[in-house]
């Protein structure tokens, strides 16, 4: 389960950095802090 979960989570993340129009430090940096805080969640 939880790494459905984790899963679910990352692929939102990336998926909602793949629709941005423009990627740029800001949009990733967002992703990161999505995933470091589900990653740190889980443990």
């Amino acid at each position: 389960m939880v790494l459905a979960d984790l899963g679910r989570k990352i692929t939102s993340a990336l998926r909602s950095l793949s629709n941005a129009t423009i990627i740029n430090e800001e949009t990733v940096a967002m992703c990161t802090r999505l995933l470091e805080a589900e990653v740190w969640k889980n443990k």
